[in-house]
């Protein structure tokens, strides 16, 4: 029973990999032209390793790790990272060059033999608009091993629902202690603790004010612009639907006619100070007309996106809302100021007098035409100077992670690859050397991939 069960597991979570490679090499044969020899540098949890002979483009290099994990790679001009737990591993690596038809196979025993070590950290945000918000969030550090639990604590209170590398929380006016404590799966446990002040906010008098208007044909979906707009002054809109905006003339979608309490909350920032004014805003149904209408949407490598409205009826006029222009073309050509979302509305008149409209919200990257699937959020997003830049990676077993930032531009600024756990894991983008811009990340894992992107200030 045993022998059964070590085969089956040793065949899905380490051969098979290997065997599958193999396979593409089936008819190769063994040559001096070809090796499979590579070095390596132990520094504490993180082993770097180097193929010996890296300089072929046609090569691809396999690597089995001895821990479970394995990758294929491409040509590496450069070292491999590899993180391990304490114990003796069998590395192997293959390497295969279709067009020398050689390849070859090299296998060393390596001791990994450090003691775990952990230190504990967090950073404060606080809320634009809301100065008593306050989030922390754990820039803790570990090698070895994986965290575990968080434990957060106000002035020496456990936090309830606190087992996260966050903490999100109001607090009164007054000076507070909070400390962070975090543990691995090695048995590493580290605490940090940080002093605060929450000032008291000062109200202020800006006479701001507020109206709407509905945006097209649709009663359900509203346009808001402040009055008088101010330079210097920030705005959040709550819309009582529990989404919100920072725009200063937001376009909103409710999905249910009603009433609905309507907040603008503004703020100086000469003086910090905040003012708030509240409305009610009444929605009324809306009946859609009987023709219907979808937009469809390709973006060329010059950038120039063009849109398509679509109808099983004949159109007979256009009305588009890009950005701040109005286009009367049927499959207008635009060409957007900067990549990332966009909003992008049409108007039609059918041959029997049908008006319909239909809004979408689409993407525009560099080299890329169409919507981001599997897109995760970068936080705090935008980043600012040389604050760190987080995102959440959640995974259903161990493996290595490769990442890769590139700009508006497609020009690649950053590299890097990390061992991933099972679970959540946070991983640190280095945004902080990064100059102003917006920025694109693409993740690879266990033949999988997400992207995400981000704006630096």
């Amino acid at each position: 029973m045993w022998s059964i069960f070590f085969k089956d597991f040793y065949m899905k979570k380490l051969l098979l990999p290997l065997l599958l490679f193999l396979l593409i090499s089936t008819f190769a044969n063994a040559q001096t032209n070809c090796s499979a020899a590579f070095d390596y540098n132990v520094n504490g949890n993180n082993v770097q390793f180097y193929p010996l002979d890296s300089t072929v483009l046609t090569q691809r290099h396999f690597w089995n790790f001895g821990d479970g994990t394995t990758l294929i790679q491409n040509s590496p001009s450069s070292g491999l990272n590899h993180q391990y737990d304490p114990g003796t591993y069998n590395v192997i690596h293959i390497v295969y060059d279709s067009s020398q038809n050689c390849r070859d196979t090299m296998a060393r025993m390596i001791t990994i033999n450090y003691t775990p070590a952990c230190a504990a950290l967090f950073y404060t945000s606080r809320d634009s608009f809301q100065l008593n918000k306050l989030k922390f969030i754990s820039t803790s550090t570990n090698v070895g091993g994986s965290i575990t639990g968080y434990s957060w604590k106000i002035n020496g209170a456990s936090v309830a629902n606190n087992n996260f590398y966050f903490l999100d929380t109001i607090l009164p006016a007054g000076n507070y202690q909070v400390c962070l404590t975090f543990q691995t799966s090695l048995g590493c446990s580290a605490t940090f603790c940080d002093s605060i002040t929450v000032a008291q906010q000062t109200p202020c008098n800006l006479q701001t004010n507020f109206n709407w208007q509905v945006f097209g044909i649709n009663t359900q979906q509203l346009i808001f612009a402040v009055q008088p707009f101010t330079p210097g002054y920030f705005y959040k809109w709550i819309f009582g639907d529990g989404d919100n905006a920072l725009q200063n003339n937001p376009v909103h979608y409710y999905h249910t006619a009603g009433t609905y309490t309507v907040k603008l909350i503004t703020r100086d920032s000469a003086s910090n100070c905040v003012d708030t004014v509240t409305k009610a805003v009444s929605v009324s149904a809306y009946t859609p007309d009987t023709c219907s209408i979808r937009i469809s949407y390709s973006t060329n490598q010059s950038g120039i996106t063009q849109l398509v409205a679509n109808s099983a009826h004949a159109i007979t006029s256009y009305q588009w809302y890009i950005d701040s222009n109005v286009i009367s073309q049927s499959s207008p050509n635009y060409l957007f100021s900067n990549v990332g979302y966009h909003g992008v509305c049409v108007i039609v008149t059918t041959a029997s007098g049908c008006v319909a409209q239909r809004c979408d919200t689409i993407f525009v990257g560099p080299g890329i035409a169409g919507r981001i699937n599997d897109n995760i959020l970068s936080y705090p997003n935008p980043s600012v100077g040389t604050s760190k830049l987080y995102l959440n990676l959640d995974m259903e077993r161990d493996a290595l992670v490769a990442l890769r930032v590139y700009n508006r531009m497609g020009n690649t600024v950053s590299r890097q690859a990390i061992r991933g756990r099972k679970g959540r894991n946070v991983i640190q983008i280095p945004a902080g050397v990064l100059s102003s811009g917006q920025y694109f990340v693409e993740i690879f894992f266990d033949n999988d991939r997400k992207r995400s992107t981000f704006l630096k200030l």
